[in-house]
């Protein structure tokens, strides 16, 4: 197998950076991977350089300056020593073959000499604009003003990436460019003079003009991650236009016509001024922290940015794991979990998979409430239950078929906090746990199943909720909220991320097998207080409305809106106490949570 030397340019590096770090060592083929320290905090620094004494492929090259990625990259490539390069920017996932897919792809196909993958975004759906052609001062001039080129189409994408059919494209993109280093020594690297980004149309053009042609592996899916950078930037666009001007001048100064490249730069300046004004608004209103607030980004880092330094369990190494409620909150951490754990995840979704890819993990896509549900014949040894717990019970028979011995699931606190709430759909609720978890434990008794429920109290963790992170996100936009008085009831807020440990502490323990526990966070605390804790999180000082009508408008509002989660039993909880002890759950397997917010806005935020 070819060997493949990883290039990063690491700057104000954090967890972006280490989720691309362990996707690139997951790689076989792999030789080294040549991390370009340009200025990052000394934490970072510290992480890195601990990481490269358990990994020896790391190279740390320390560079100080504005150091941009074209530069690191040549940088690197001189003490590089492998056949084929890859440059890579933090924050993008590879898969698990990438380098198998790019090296064999330069290697057999006729002139191949660039070659890049299908970028996606934390929805799954394709980001990479495939050129139909290079960018050139007429089709600049064009795309200005919104004209087609006539005779122009574009590139059956779609088409060539669902026959995983390698094809040629005019740009890849930067985020992941691979070339034999060979190549790139005769192209004498990238222009450095691109700052910060658009070498690869360059990149691309220069090597075309000696022969080689620039390819697409549709196999290779590299996700990005979601970061603030997403967002609308103005200093960016500059960037970018300063960058389009010189690829200009650079390649068609000697071809066009005199004053015609000047003309154009007057009319992109101009361009640029108009969408400076729309997106200088844009920016001015817009949340830097948005992309926190995208369930779908969420369910990505949560996967990606989980911890890599869990100790293996030699039990759960030998066993494959069914998640269902993949996507869920609490199901995504248990997966964390599972994976670093060492053992192999069936994570099981109504909706579409999360685009993260590991060895150890494979997603199905199954409706729950199906009757027909089946495993398509996988075989799995345990189930973690994430998704509602009435939609079990009727599972357990195919479960049983797909030999699984062990079953841990999710039931909740509130069957018997709302057990005298006076609204019907609360009623409902109640009914329809309870009723879960006395079939639940019949059916399994009835096939041999051993279970394990767990009734977690008030959840939060990763900003998924709609508990804690609902009243997070009230405070932080408006600075005050409503209760209803006194507001005195007293919470036991649990992080997600316990209940995932106690998942893996229960699952071979044979003194939790056919018995339910109660699972609530390592702090008692009124509701004000709880309140006062998030005021402080923010910086700001606790602003605490009472109002006895609060009960009433919540009434209202779930009516109008039509929503019936939305009622005035929210507001009547305040006062009531959710307290519930887990002192059964530590005897039996350690079970031993955090304090409410010990992690700072990691818990709100995430990340």
């Amino acid at each position: 197998m070819s060997s493949c030397s990883v290039i990063m340019v690491a700057k104000q590096g954090g967890e972006l950076l280490f989720a691309s770090i362990e996707t690139v060592l997951a790689q076989k083929g792999l030789a080294e991977l040549i991390i370009i320290d340009n200025g990052n905090p000394p934490d970072v620094i510290t992480r890195l350089q601990q990481r490269s004494l358990s990994e020896p492929r790391i190279k740390i090259i320390p560079l100080k300056g504005a150091l941009n990625f074209a530069k690191g990259c040549n940088v690197a490539a001189r003490q590089a020593t492998s056949e084929y390069l890859l440059l890579l920017k933090p924050g993008y996932l590879l898969p698990p073959d990438a380098i198998e897919n790019f090296t064999k792809t330069l290697a057999t196909e006729n002139k191949a000499m660039l070659c890049g993958g299908v970028v996606t975004g934390y929805d799954g759906n394709v980001k990479t604009i495939f050129r139909p052609a290079i960018v050139t001062p007429k089709s600049t001039l064009f795309e200005i003003v919104g004209i087609k080129i006539r005779g122009q189409k574009t590139i059956p994408a779609s088409e060539n990436i669902a026959r995983k059919i390698p094809f040629e494209v005019a740009t890849i993109s930067s985020a992941c460019m691979c070339i034999r280093a060979g190549d790139y020594k005769k192209l004498a690297g990238l222009d450095e003079e691109f700052f910060p980004q658009d070498e690869e149309i360059d990149f691309a053009l220069r090597v075309q003009q000696i022969g080689g042609r620039v390819l697409c592996a549709p196999d290779v899916r590299i996700t990005r991650l979601p970061s603030a950078a997403d967002g609308i930037s103005i200093a960016r666009q500059l960037q970018e236009t300063k960058n389009t001007i010189r690829y200009l001048n650079k390649f068609f100064s000697a071809h066009e016509p005199f004053g015609t490249l000047f003309l154009l730069n007057l009319l992109i300046m101009f361009n640029l001024s108009l969408h400076m004004v729309v997106n200088g608004i844009r920016e001015f209103l817009q949340d830097s922290r948005s992309y926190l607030n995208n369930p779908q980004a969420k369910q990505l880092l949560i996967l990606a940015l989980g911890p890599v330094s869990v100790k293996k369990n030699e039990k759960l190494a030998k066993k494959i794991v069914l998640v269902t409620g993949a996507t869920s909150q609490t199901g995504l951490f248990v997966i964390r979990r599972l994976i670093a754990s060492g053992a192999a995840v069936l994570a099981v979704s109504r909706k579409d998979e999360v685009p993260y890819s590991h060895e150890s993990l494979r997603w199905i896509k199954r409706d729950l409430s199906n009757p027909a549900f089946d495993l398509d014949g996988y075989c799995v040894d345990a189930v973690v239950h994430c998704a509602p717990l009435w939609l079990l019970p009727g599972l357990v028979t195919a479960l049983h078929q797909a030999e699984a011995k062990r079953i841990v699931a999710f039931s909740s606190t509130l069957i018997f906090s709302k057990l005298l709430a006076a609204n019907s759909f609360e009623k409902d609720y109640v009914h329809k746990m309870q009723n879960a978890e006395n079939l639940l434990a019949e059916r399994c008794k009835e096939v041999g199943i051993k279970y394990t429920i767990f009734r977690p109290t008030q959840v939060y963790g990763v900003g998924l909720d709609c508990g804690v992170t609902s009243i997070a996100r009230i405070i932080r936009r408006f600075g005050y909220i409503f209760v209803y008085p006194p507001a005195f009831g007293r919470r036991q807020p649990v992080h997600v991320d316990d209940l995932a440990v106690a998942v893996l502490q229960a699952m071979d323990n044979e003194n939790t097998y056919d018995k339910s526990y109660n699972l609530s966070g390592g702090d008692v605390l009124t509701y004000r207080e709880m309140l006062a804790k998030l005021f402080a999180l923010f910086g700001r000082k606790p602003q605490i409305i009472s109002s006895s009508l609060l009960p009433f408008a919540l009434d209202m509002t779930g009516k109008i809106s039509r929503n019936k989660f939305t009622n005035g039993e929210i507001a009547r909880r305040m006062n009531d106490d959710m307290v519930f002890f887990h002192d059964d759950a530590k005897r039996d397997f350690g079970f031993n949570p955090r304090g409410f917010l010990s992690g700072g806005i990691k818990d709100i935020d995430g990340f």
